[in-house]
């Protein structure tokens, strides 16, 4: 894969990304019976993504007129909506370059702190598959939430 390409790639993960949490304060919005665009605005600038996904799990299991296995669904839904934001921040949230001595592709370094276990810097090759893979799920997910 060519730089410009996993550049282009990461740009099309952020788009789509940002594209669901907007979708997901609408959701809200309406949820809460808040009507406007201000609203929906308020909630997506004071909120972050995990944040709604909990506020939205918690309206979902109080929500009366969802039978059992439609609510069990849809939360299943809302938790591989963490699992996608976990993904999504491991590639916007790294470092690109060429970071082995005599490297000549492109890769991402992930440099992580944890409590007690220090510092911890993972060097990987940048795998086209998951890039696409990501960008994918995110763009369905909705659509799965849906259940259309």
């Amino acid at each position: 894969m060519e730089d410009h390409e996993v550049y282009a790639a990461i740009g099309r993960i952020v788009v789509a990304f940002n594209s669901v949490e907007h979708w997901l304060a609408r959701l809200l919005a309406s949820k809460l019976g808040l009507k406007g665009d201000a609203y929906c605005d308020a909630l997506s600038a004071s909120m972050s993504f995990g944040q709604k996904l909990d506020l939205l799990c918690a309206l979902e299991k109080e929500d009366a007129k969802l039978d059992l296995k439609e609510r069990d669904r849809r939360i299943k839904v809302l938790h591989a909506a963490k699992k996608l934001e976990e993904r999504r921040n491991a590639i916007v949230h790294s470092a690109y370059g060429i970071f082995s001595e005599g490297g000549s592709a492109l890769q991402r370094r992930k440099a992580q702190t944890r409590g007690l276990k220090g510092l911890h810097v993972k060097i990987d090759s940048l795998d086209p598959v998951e890039l696409r893979e990501i960008e994918e799920k995110l763009l369905s997910w909705m659509l799965d939430y849906l259940d259309v």
